[in-house]
């Protein structure tokens, strides 16, 4: 690799999961991979090893993005930022006991996304 942050990008909205891949690659990041399925997300973190993993908490095979964490999390402690287009106070408690790890509601704001993605990434070192 090129020395860059890796990033999965785990998202089941085909047009959400291109622009978040335009979007950490115009900040500097490479992203090593995407998953619209949990099944996918675990087998591509395993293949991938990624620095930070971007994750929809409900994907496209009507799984949860936290039970898909909670697999890669029995495996390390890649640093996880949640993003959902529900409400994210239901799922605070479950997103923080996954650390390091944050939430985000849709629609995203660009920059309080690149500053929660420099923020994991310090405290994943």
């Amino acid at each position: 690799m090129s020395g860059k942050p890796t990033i999965l990008i785990v998202e089941d909205e085909a047009v959400i999961s291109m622009m978040l891949q335009m979007e950490m690659e115009e900040a500097g990041y490479a992203v090593v991979g995407t998953a619209s399925t949990g099944a996918a997300a675990v087998a591509l973190q395993k293949a991938t090893q990624p620095d930070l993993i971007l994750m929809d908490i409900r994907l496209a095979d009507k799984s949860s993005g936290l039970e898909a964490a909670r697999q890669i999390r029995a495996g390390g402690r890649v640093p996880i930022l949640f993003i959902t287009g529900y409400d994210t106070t239901e799922r605070t408690a479950e997103v923080e006991s996954l650390k390091p790890s944050a939430i985000l509601a849709k629609p995203l704001n660009m920059e309080e996304l690149r500053l929660t993605i420099a923020a994991l990434l310090r405290q994943g070192q």
